[in-house]
């Protein structure tokens, strides 16, 4: 089973979420997040990686992998 996860730097509820359920053998999680205030790429990874360990140590089971993108400032509203 595959679980992307989608996290934003102001609420870890989808964490909990996923940390309260029973995950099958072989599942794999992708952690996603968007960080917009961080200055360096190793600030924005510094977000996610305790996150990661969190879910690795409930989950010792499943391989988990993260994937941080630095948002540069540029807002686009899409209508």
């Amino acid at each position: 089973m595959k679980i992307l996860l989608a996290i934003a730097q102001s609420t870890r509820v989808p964490v909990d979420v996923i940390l309260m359920r029973e995950w099958p053998q072989g599942c794999q999680i992708q952690v996603l997040s968007v960080v917009a205030d961080a200055k360096t790429i190793s600030a924005a990874e510094s977000f996610v990686a305790p996150i990661c360990e969190r879910i690795r140590q409930t989950i010792p089971h499943a391989t988990v992998r993260s994937t941080v993108m630095v948002a540069c400032g540029i807002v686009r509203r899409i209508l």
